[in-house]
């Protein structure tokens, strides 16, 4: 069964840190939230104001409204970082591997 995280936010967030605390796989999301394995990218240089260039760090983007599906595994203790363009409450769902 999928463990939700909701993460909010009051304003626009950009690179948020959010640190695993379970070996898990990132299976979803609902919301426009960026999930990058870097604070190199994020909302600011991969939609904002685009860099050139491959971002191999980005998780997801979802848009407006999002809601995805996704199987990213993630260890306890990883760091990823969490970025938006407005305010609002965004849920990761997790599916932990280990009990």
């Amino acid at each position: 069964m999928a463990r939700p995280v909701v993460v909010g936010f009051s304003a626009a967030t950009d690179g948020y840190a959010y640190q695993v605390e379970k070996d898990t796989l990132l299976v979803g999301v609902l919301g426009a939230l960026l999930i990058s394995s870097s604070p190199n990218s994020t909302i600011a240089n991969s939609a904002t104001a685009p860099s050139t260039g491959i971002h191999s760090e980005l998780i997801l983007h979802g848009k407006s409204g999002f809601s995805g599906n996704v199987v990213f595994p993630l260890s306890r203790g990883e760091v990823i970082y969490l970025s938006c363009q407005a305010a609002g409450n965004f849920i990761m769902l997790f599916e932990d591997l280990d009990s």
